[in-house]
């Protein structure tokens, strides 16, 4: 059986940022600013090595105007008990404010993503949306899910794969995907360093692990079984590893990093198995050449293990 190598990007711009106070976004807008840049990038360096990648995008960033976006979001407001996971009560105020409009829309790169032969559209929720923090409630994910179907059908997408916004699945909110017509979603590694969980605090030991875990061989190649991905209501294809972008600070792990993507995806191929590589375009919007000639050298190993082993390049979709 031949393994198979998954690229999921998470496309999300300002609403990724949803919990954040306004200080810390404004300390991040370069990342956001090219973000875009990065995602047309990506894609065609992809598309140079005729490999695949499933795209999420947030549904409330594909809207041609401000008063577009405003006329159809304004009561599409979950009952956080952090009010600022809200985005749409805690963003919106923001733009063309203290904030860029072209940080909240993304119209024309989605338009993009649709005319790429090697991208899988699927979706990101329609408002970044956190499915295990406190106080929101299966109806209010419904009103979410709602609307990125309705968005997307605007434009002919038929969202089949999902992306749950900070990996937060919620078993019970599966029923619901599967009622809308999803088929497949991106779960979690089954490991204690990788199941999900509510947003915890930055530097939290099991953050910490993760980090390590980047660099050493903490918790194994986190390939899996194409038998593991079957499930009750949606097909479930967990994410094996997020691609840290390069860090300039930790430049002398870089290698490390690598090297542990690079063994992962030969034991993939060697095994029949899958490896899934995550993260988003906006980690891609500082030291952006140093990223993705990383990425072109996870392409070119991904050539040799074709050739090699027959590793194949699929969406999520796909499995």
């Amino acid at each position: 059986m031949n393994g198979h190598f998954l690229i999921s990007l998470d496309f999300e711009l300002v609403w990724g940022l949803a919990g954040w106070d306004l200080s810390q976004i404004e300390h991040y807008k370069q990342n956001l600013f090219s973000a875009k840049d990065a995602l047309y990038k990506i894609v065609c360096l992809l598309e140079k090595y005729n490999m695949k990648c499933t795209v999420g995008y947030v549904g409330a960033m594909n809207h041609v105007s401000q008063q577009e976006l405003y006329n159809t979001n304004n009561i599409l407001i979950p009952a956080y008990s952090n009010h600022l996971y809200a985005s749409f009560g805690s963003l919106l105020p923001y733009m063309n404010r203290e904030l860029d409009e072209r940080l909240f829309l993304a119209h024309q790169e989605i338009e993009m993503l649709q005319k790429k032969a090697n991208v899988e559209v699927a979706s990101h929720t329609y408002s970044h949306y956190y499915c295990l923090e406190e106080g929101q409630t299966i109806d209010d994910f419904e009103n979410d899910v709602r609307m990125a179907i309705t968005n997307a059908k605007k434009q002919g997408v038929n969202l089949v794969s999902i992306i749950f916004p900070r990996n937060q699945v919620n078993d019970d909110y599966l029923k619901v995907c599967h009622k809308y017509g999803f088929t497949h979603f991106r779960g979690m590694i089954n490991t204690a360093l990788y199941k999900p969980t509510k947003t915890v605090f930055r530097y939290s030991p099991m953050g910490a692990l993760r980090f390590l875990d980047t660099y050493l061989n903490i918790s194994g190649s986190n390939t899996y079984s194409i038998e593991n991905t079957v499930g009750k209501d949606l097909i479930d294809v967990p994410g094996s590893r997020f691609l840290r972008p390069y860090s300039s600070k930790f430049f002398f792990l870089e290698k490390l990093k690598m090297r542990r993507i690079k063994n992962s995806m030969t034991d993939a191929a060697k095994k029949g198995h899958i490896y899934h590589l995550w993260w988003h375009p906006h980690n891609f919007g500082i030291n952006m050449s140093e990223n993705l000639s990383q990425l072109e050298e996870i392409c070119c190993h991904f050539d040799h293990l074709k050739k090699v082993y027959g590793l194949k390049t699929s969406f999520i979709s796909d499995i």
